[in-house]
C-alpha cells in the first residue's frame, strides 16, 4: 500500500458529469522504500514570492511534515501526530497542529525549518486509551 496525493483541477470537478470518466491531474507519491509517509492527514498550499507552489502535508504516523515543490521535497520532524496545517502567507510560516502532544510547530517556509514549538499547556498523565491511540497511529510499528 502506498500513500499519495492526487491533485485535481477544480474546474474539472465542477464541470463533471455523472459518467465515471477518469479525472486528470498529477499523482504525488509521499513516501519511498525504507521511509514511508504514514497517515497523511492535513494539507495546505502555499505560493512563495517567487511564484513557487509548495504543498505542506502533515504525516501523522511519522510525526513529520512534507514540503513538496518543483524545486525539491523536504521532510521536517515536528511534534507527535501532526494532523492539521495552516499557512500565514504574510510571514511565510506554517503552523502545524500536533494532536497527541498538545503543541503547535512553527515552520519557516522560506528556509524550510521548524523554528520553534509552542506548548499548549501541561498535559495530565496519559490514559490507557490515549497510550493505545499513540501506538495505533505510530506508522514506524507497521510492517
Amino acid at each position: 500500500m502506498e500513500n499519495m496525493v492526487h491533485t485535481l483541477d477544480v474546474q474539472d470537478l465542477m464541470e463533471g458529469s455523472e459518467d465515471a470518466a477518469p479525472l486528470t491531474g498529477d499523482i504525488h507519491r509521499l513516501g519511498e522504500v525504507g521511509r514511508g509517509a504514514g497517515d497523511p492527514a492535513g494539507i495546505a498550499i502555499y505560493t512563495d514570492d517567487a511564484g513557487v507552489e509548495q504543498r505542506i502535508i502533515t504525516l501523522a504516523g511519522v510525526s513529520e511534515v512534507l514540503v513538496e515543490s518543483a524545486v525539491g521535497n523536504r521532510r521536517l520532524a515536528v511534534g507527535v501526530c501532526p494532523t492539521h496545517v495552516v499557512v500565514n502567507h504574510a510571514a511565510d510560516e506554517a503552523f502545524v497542529i500536533n494532536s497527541l502532544d498538545d503543541s503547535v510547530s512553527v515552520v519557516d517556509l522560506s528556509n524550510l525549518e521548524v523554528t520553534h514549538t509552542i506548548s499548549l499547556g501541561r498535559r495530565p498523565p496519559s490514559t490507557p486509551a490515549e497510550r493505545g491511540e499513540l501506538l495505533f497511529r505510530d506508522a514506524s510499528l507497521s510492517l
